[in-house]
């Protein structure tokens, strides 16, 4: 199965970079040269493609104002048309998170934006692999949760230590997905909090305090916030949106104090993450697991219960289609 993602100048069809993920090799150049043609050709009569498909790919187009097409092919049995439509979404915001919106929609050097572009591949690539992981946010638009005892403690010491760094934004990350978080972080954009999670699941394990300037794709397009990051332990990361102020330096020395009585609570968060509920938790035997969505809240509980681990892989293909469908309205 492969991916293949291609950007180029929606006013010349200039390459400006290009992702193969997969077992699949990179397209030849005249079938891009010709995906974007083709889509071209459309605009020059006011008329706009957005979908096709061949007897394996799935393909989608998606220009972005004065800027950038993106055209994404992938294999039918990874996303469907509709699920295409909301990964170049994703994929465009978060090119936006790293270069701020009116970079990208002025690109004045372009040999120059192509070296500059680099800098997101870890992240586009994250997205583009999640069908291989046991999230489920790139087909419900929907923040990845965690379900299990101790939310009380580890809600105040993220509380705590958001107050001690002057932000109001903050989140725990365990095994990629969030376990608590403030109330003005979950107020952000449904996809800016997915973002962000993705963010800093693709970037590197070390150093275990990280801080990256990014841009908020809705709330703050243009200027830049801080994210700063620290692993408490593996698999746990606090992640902060901070201003100019606290320094990193500053913020590390106050993790052990705000998180150490807190390393229990984790690690017992962590020895039930697979499953995504508490030890305690009695399942139906017949339920093999299922998946939560909240319109609402736009909150994904997912769940594949002890007694389902053979049945894992198939399980995994057919809840990765169900949730696109009720998702749908």
């Amino acid at each position: 199965m492969a991916v293949y993602l291609y950007a180029l100048t929606s006013s010349g069809g200039v390459p400006l970079y290009s992702r193969t993920l997969g077992d699949g090799k990179p397209l030849p150049y005249p079938v891009v040269a010709s995906l974007n043609g083709v889509h071209m050709y459309g605009k020059s009569g006011e008329v706009e493609l957005v979908s096709a498909d061949s007897e394996q790919y799935n393909i989608g187009w998606r220009s972005y104002p004065h800027s950038i097409t993106l055209i994404l092919v992938v294999d039918k049995s990874l996303y469907s048309k509709h699920q295409i439509d909301e990964l170049l979404d994703m994929i465009y915001d978060g090119m936006v998170m790293l270069f701020g919106q009116d970079d990208l929609m002025t690109i004045k050097n372009v040999e120059r934006f192509k070296r500059d572009i680099r800098v997101s591949y870890a992240l586009l690539d994250y997205i583009l692999q999640l069908h291989s992981t046991n999230s489920f946010s790139d087909i419900t638009q929907c923040v990845d949760v965690l379900a299990s005892r101790s939310t009380e403690i580890l809600q105040n010491s993220l509380n705590a230590f958001t107050d001690a760094a002057s932000s109001l934004h903050g989140c725990l990350l365990i095994n990629s997905k969030v376990k608590v978080a403030t109330p003005e972080w979950s107020s952000l954009g449904h996809r800016e909090q997915i973002l962000l999670c993705h963010m800093v699941n693709s970037l590197p394990q070390v150093p275990a305090a990280r801080d990256v300037p990014v841009y908020l794709p809705k709330t703050s397009p243009n200027v830049a916030q801080r994210l700063v990051t620290f692993t408490l332990l593996p698999g746990a990361e606090v992640c902060l949106l901070c201003g100019p102020t606290p320094s990193l330096s500053q913020l590390e020395k106050e993790v052990e104090r705000f998180w150490q009585p807190s390393f229990d609570a984790i690690k017992l968060v962590q020895s039930s993450v697979d499953r995504n509920l508490p030890k305690d938790t009695l399942v139906d035997s017949n339920v093999l697991g299922f998946v939560m969505l909240s319109n609402s809240s736009k909150k994904c509980l997912s769940c594949y219960t002890s007694e389902a681990d053979e049945y894992n892989h198939q399980l995994g293909s057919y809840y990765y289609y169900i949730p696109c469908y009720l998702m749908a309205d």
